[in-house]
């Protein structure tokens, strides 16, 4: 009798747990979960600090939600702690639960919220954990979170015999470990330094910064160097391996000497530029600094000056430079006159 009310006191136990420990509660509709991450959307509609209903369902696209979540910054406090901000989600994180809120967000009725929740790895010792909840009120996003990068030792365990949910993130004010980092296009709710309120409108999140078109032009092209050497060998300005071992040839001298590469015009080394481009070979990026790079180098060219306009028309006309590209150095051969 005893040992079968041991059983039930576990299994009742255990469950209490795994009910009050997740972020979702009933009624709550999981979106997404994938192990330690998940995305769920919840009926608020009476909690306190809420005001409803929200402007929900809410379309936004992905790249605009993407640009938000990549400027959320954050700053530790403490004497030893403060100091340049930090990003609140790295690129990893971001494409995890990306899709999933765009997904949550066109579906949320008017009462209900997003409650994310993911766990990062913090290396050998520990991970961190994560929790905010995410809504739309006339036009402007509002995040808060309960929890950024908490260690996971920092929260009682079922050894400990305690049962704590993660705590709600619209009813705290601030952590006495981090707070979120005003910027352009955001501000704190006034009161909080969890919760950040951003207008979705602001044109800092219409185009995507720097940073990620770097980041997905060398996932796609390989590293700036690599791609830089490939296109000057492409268009002859450096000599490759292959032909740095081609066939050699009797000097006058007797000696022996390597044939020279032979040099290409101005009008072929932008084909072959126009080439990598097609072939995706480069990035447009790549195109455009090393069409700069090119006619910048035409400057120097010893050819005369209206044999030089023909060959910047004929660059034109083949769509290799633009009618603007065009203009600005026929101006500059102009002027030399």
């Amino acid at each position: 009798m005893r040992r079968g009310f041991r059983v039930i006191w576990t299994v009742f136990l255990t469950s209490l747990l795994l009910h009050v420990s997740t972020i979702s509660h009933a009624g709550s509709t999981v979106i997404y979960r994938e192990g330690t991450t998940s995305v769920a959307l919840r009926d608020v509609s009476g909690l306190k600090g809420l005001e409803t209903p929200f402007n929900h369902p809410y379309i936004i696209s992905e790249a605009k939600l993407r640009n938000i979540l990549f400027s959320l910054h954050y700053r530790e406090k403490g004497l030893l702690k403060r100091g340049a901000s930090k990003k609140v989600l790295n690129q990893e994180e971001i494409d995890k639960i990306l899709i999933p809120m765009v997904e949550a967000l066109s579906k949320a009725r008017p009462e209900e919220d997003l409650l994310v929740s993911f766990r990062s790895s913090g290396g050998l010792l520990h991970d961190f954990s994560s929790s905010f909840t995410c809504f739309v009120t006339g036009g402007h996003l509002n995040i808060a979170f309960g929890q950024l990068k908490a260690k996971s030792g920092d929260t009682p365990t079922s050894k400990e015999w305690k049962v704590q949910a993660p705590p709600e993130p619209t009813s705290i004010s601030h952590s006495g470990f981090w707070e979120l980092v005003s910027g352009e296009g955001r501000v704190l709710k006034e009161g909080h330094t969890n919760w950040v309120v951003i207008d979705m409108e602001n044109e800092a999140f219409k185009k995507e910064p720097t940073s990620l078109v770097r980041q997905r032009r060398d996932k796609l092209y390989g590293p700036l160097e690599e791609r830089l050497r490939k296109i000057e060998e492409a268009i002859g300005l450096t000599s490759s391996d292959e032909e740095q071992n081609a066939p050699t040839r009797d000097s006058p001298g007797g000696g022996i000497e390597q044939a020279p590469p032979q040099e290409k015009d101005l009008g072929q080394k932008f084909k072959d530029l126009k080439k990598m481009l097609n072939e995706e070979l480069i990035s447009p990026e790549d195109y455009e600094h090393k069409k700069a790079e090119l006619l910048k180098e035409e400057s120097s060219s010893d050819k005369g000056i209206p044999d030089r306009l023909k060959e910047l028309r004929n660059l034109k006309d083949e769509g290799l430079i633009t009618e603007k590209d065009y203009e600005k150095k026929k101006e500059e051969l102009l002027d030399r006159l």
